[in-house]
């Protein structure tokens, strides 16, 4: 899995090979983007769903479309270079963009997150966000924070530290529901999802 992301009742999947996968509940336009395409098409290669219909969608021919999204994050996309990850938040202006150069924009994030972006010396990774506030940050030497999680989810991320499991990354979805993708480090990725 080289992205998860969930919105709503929706959940979708980008694979290392180039497939996809997805449940019912995706943004419209995204739906269609993604169930026309022909497997001669180029194949996507960065996705992000999230609160308020809100979509992004780059193809491995440059091409990107997205949905739903403020004048800030118009502007942050035309701007940015190469995008390797969006993530979108609770509220309909929040966003956090990830570049390849390990760049990053955002807007409107969970004012703990913001103060870990800003302080940190350390090169991020990974962002996600959810539509409660929840979120998840990584960097690159395989630090990771996390918070406004649920207590389940606390839970379950404690019993798989406890079992010696490293966490890869997270999504979040309504009514306190998520996936977590975690593995040994350097190892193959599993993932568990409620």
């Amino acid at each position: 899995v080289v992205f998860m992301t969930m919105a709503g009742t929706a959940t979708l999947f980008l694979y290392e090979n180039g497939n996809w996968s997805y449940t019912a509940g995706l943004p419209t336009p995204m739906h269609k983007r993604l169930h026309k395409r022909s497997r001669s098409d180029p194949r996507p290669t960065v996705v992000a769903i999230g609160p308020h219909h809100r979509y992004y969608v780059e193809f491995a021919n440059g091409k990107s479309y997205w949905e739903g999204l403020s004048e800030e994050f118009d502007e942050a996309v035309r701007s940015t270079n190469h995008i390797v990850k969006v993530a979108f938040g609770q509220w309909d202006t929040s966003f956090f963009l990830l570049e390849k150069s390990g760049a990053t924009q955002y807007i409107d994030l969970p004012q703990d997150l913001t103060e870990h972006l800003q302080t940190s010396l350390k090169k991020v990774q990974n962002v996600s966000l959810g539509p409660a506030g929840e979120w998840y940050v990584s960097w690159t030497d395989g630090s990771w924070r996390c918070d406004n999680v649920s207590a389940h989810m606390t839970e379950k991320i404690n019993k798989l530290q406890k079992k010696g499991w490293h966490v890869r990354d997270m999504a979040f979805g309504e009514g306190a529901t998520y996936i977590i993708r975690y593995g040994t480090i350097g190892g193959k990725f599993t993932g568990h999802q409620a």
